[in-house]
């Protein structure tokens, strides 16, 4: 049985409906992407076009433009021809044709193209597409991405995240709120693991403790309460874990 949530229910909480974005700034192309903006970027602004990411190795930033560099050999991507002909018709209708959602900041696909800068950035505004975007094809860019930052832990914390936040909006679909704790499950263990400077929030435990809360399982979200405590995070409200934990303490003696 699907579990539904209002938004009223959590109305303390980080939702992807309410995500707030960046105004886009970066128009097509792979080979050259110009600013829109009617200020060009400074060159201290062009690292942030990439977020987390950073300008791709090989790549120069000057004049509103983001280059492919001299030296740079351009390299085929062959992912497209990886997916069944199904995710093919759907990923060609989202980011090749764009038929439904442009993002003006993120160039389209190229098939048989560089598409570095494409995958430095899709998944740093995926959320966009969390209503439309099959969880299947989702998965699929997910694990490609994996692939391609596995020595990197911070970068795959990241992609897990958006990976989490999207489960959850659409937590009602299919078995989406059981990949969503999985998920959640794997990322508070992996940066526990191996992010010795982990930050102090983690949506992936947040989000945990909202799921074993609203299935009344309170003992075991009471020990993630009490854990993020211990570990000094914080869930970006004004009462904290201390105040979630109190709130649950309040739900189970009812």
């Amino acid at each position: 049985m699907a579990l539904y949530f209002s938004k009223k229910e959590f109305n303390d909480d980080e939702w992807a409906e309410g995500e707030y974005y960046v105004r886009p700034k970066v128009s097509d192309s792979i080979f050259s992407v110009l600013s829109n903006d009617s200020d060009a970027l400074s060159d201290d602004d062009a690292f942030e076009d990439f977020g987390e990411f950073g300008m791709p190795e090989g790549y120069e930033y000057r004049d509103g433009w983001i280059y492919v560099g001299e030296n740079k050999e351009a390299v085929k991507d062959d992912y497209y021809h990886s997916l069944t002909p199904e995710l093919q018709a759907e990923f060609k209708d989202l980011f090749i044709d764009r038929n439904r959602l442009v993002i003006s900041r993120c160039p389209a696909y190229l098939i048989d193209g560089d598409n570095t800068i494409f995958f430095q950035l899709i998944f740093s505004y995926i959320t966009r597409y969390r209503k439309i975007i099959s969880v299947e094809l989702l998965e699929s860019l997910y694990d490609y991405l994996f692939s391609k930052f596995i020595e990197n832990p911070k970068l795959l914390t990241k992609l897990n995240d958006k990976l989490i936040r999207i489960y959850f909006a659409r937590r009602a679909e299919s078995d989406n709120l059981k990949k969503c704790e999985e998920k959640c499950r794997e990322d508070i263990a992996f940066n526990l693991e191996y992010i010795p400077d982990y930050p102090s929030y983690l949506d992936s435990y947040k989000r945990l403790v909202i799921i074993l809360e609203n299935r009344n399982d309170f003992e075991e979200a009471k020990a993630f309460c009490e854990r993020a405590i211990h570990l000094g995070l914080t869930d970006r409200t004004k009462s904290d874990y201390v105040g979630r934990l109190e709130k649950i303490n309040k739900k189970q003696a009812l």
